[in-house]
């Protein structure tokens, strides 16, 4: 087991690199984390998508990049009181005083550029339409999550619970 905890930064990334380093064919990651930088969810993402047979458990918090690092898995899960908050990018250093200016025209490609990345992740496995009401809500439970095909299953340890919503959650 893998264990990623905090926030997605650089030394989450190396760390896991590190790991992975022997390329495995199979692993299982916990992830209980609150987000981080997006192009280092992105390239986290990249790196678990090239494992084989990947099943990433979301435990606790599972926002924003930590939620594309989960869409990299083959198995994705949630243990029952994960809570999710899922966002398009979010470009400047979050202060005060950054939200007060307007953006840069950099800003804004930059912007651009990851809120078209971090759609088409959630894309390969998620509607349109409940991509949208994710957006909408911004945060929600293991609930939700399964009906809106953000995750597979809710895991209990060794009990899993898989919900059929009618083919109506995901592509």
């Amino acid at each position: 087991m893998i264990y990623l905890a905090g926030d997605v930064d650089a030394e989450m990334y190396l760390d896991l690199m590190r790991r992975l380093d022997k390329r495995p064919n199979r692993i299982n990651v916990m992830i209980n984390s609150p987000g981080g930088h997006a192009c280092t969810g992105l390239g986290i993402y990249d790196r678990l998508k090239m494992v084989k047979d990947c099943t990433i458990t979301a435990n606790g918090d599972c926002s924003s990049a930590a939620m594309l690092i989960l869409q990299a898995a083959k198995i994705r899960r949630a243990t029952p009181n994960t809570s999710f908050v899922v966002h398009l990018a979010e470009v400047g250093c979050g202060c005060d005083d950054c939200k007060k200016e307007e953006m840069t025209a950099e800003g804004k490609a930059i912007k651009l550029v990851l809120d078209i990345l971090i759609q088409n992740v959630y894309r390969t496995r998620v509607s349109e339409d409940n991509l949208i009401r994710a957006l909408r809500h911004r945060c929600f439970d293991v609930n939700r999550a399964i009906e809106w095909n953000f995750i597979d299953e809710i895991w209990y340890g060794e009990k899993v619970q898989k919900m059929d919503f009618g083919g109506k959650s995901g592509r």
